[in-house]
């Protein structure tokens, strides 16, 4: 019998099963996905699985298509755990969230004049998940998609998976990390904070709401 650790044929989106528990198991050990992530869905290829097999195809230098191809099972054997960024500082030196787990939503440093990064909010999450923007995005979230302009990052109004979406909402706005896009327009995000109680969540957008907001790419897309 040929066990869930060889390699039988790509894994998508909806796929469930033992090869799949395997798939989540590696992702857990190698600090893609967390235990609590895989509990909503133990054996299922849900979008926190598929956000996380992402994030392990890119740290790996392959395609973010989000399905196990030959590749990316491969990489789930012997591939690279997910980095841990390092702490971000505001402008007076101050780490404003710790080296520790990135996704803990009470683990954050305090902000500074309001504007830094608060532990369990939407900009701290967001920071987590893409170090890259550095010191560009520093402010309330609804200043986000200038100031990664001004940082030299690219800003449209197309939905692209790994993008931050900057959403006009509320007095500061609010940011969420697109983890996947759909054929019909609709994406599902990932983010903290958007019930005003720092936890972190997911949810799905649809196509009409979606098209209303400015997202930040990485650079070069």
């Amino acid at each position: 019998m040929v066990g869930p650790d060889v390699w039988q044929g790509d894994l998508t989106r909806g796929a469930q099963g033992p090869r799949v528990v395997w798939v989540q198991d590696r992702l857990v050990a190698l600090g893609y996905l967390s235990a609590a992530e895989r509990a909503t869905g133990p054996g299922v290829l849900g979008p926190r699985t598929e956000r996380a097999i992402r994030e392990l195809q890119r740290a790996n230098s392959h395609g973010a298509t989000g399905a196990v191809d030959e590749a990316t099972h491969s990489a789930l054997q012997s591939g690279k755990p997910r980095p841990t960024p390092p702490p971000p500082s505001d402008s007076l030196g101050q780490p404003q969230f710790g080296a520790g787990n990135p996704y803990h939503p009470r683990w954050g440093g305090p902000s500074r004049h309001g504007e830094g990064i608060a532990g369990g909010q939407c900009t701290w999450y967001c920071r987590s998940v893409r170090p890259d923007l550095g010191a560009s995005c520093l402010r309330h979230a609804k200043y986000w998609a200038d100031d990664a302009r001004k940082g030299g990052f690219p800003v449209g109004t197309s939905p692209r998976q790994g993008a931050i979406a900057v959403i006009p909402v509320g007095s500061f706005g609010h940011v969420a990390y697109v983890a996947a896009v759909h054929a019909d327009g609709s994406i599902d995000v990932s983010e903290s904070n958007w019930g005003l109680d720092e936890r972190i969540g997911e949810r799905t957008i649809a196509a009409g709401q979606a098209g209303n907001y400015q997202y930040v790419y990485h650079a070069g897309e």
